[in-house]
């Protein structure tokens, strides 16, 4: 088994802003830090500081969903 496939995803609050949705995700999964959600979705920088770019967003869906997301 996967990490990724191990993880509890959460479904999405009305109007929950993304970086909250992960804070959410990761307390549901007893994850210290949201950052290893990015980690496990590949994105390699701390994307607290500074804003998504598609890319990440695409790496994210990808994460949180079974079939791939296209630009």
């Amino acid at each position: 088994m996967t990490i990724k496939s191990s993880i509890r995803i959460p479904k999405l609050i009305e109007q929950e802003s993304i970086t909250g949705y992960f804070q959410r995700t990761s307390s549901v999964n007893n994850y210290e830090k949201a950052n290893l959600i990015y980690s496990l979705a590949g994105i390699k920088k701390n994307v607290k500081a500074g804003s998504f770019i598609e890319e990440d967003l695409i790496l994210l869906a990808n994460f949180f969903q079974k079939g791939p997301v296209k630009a």
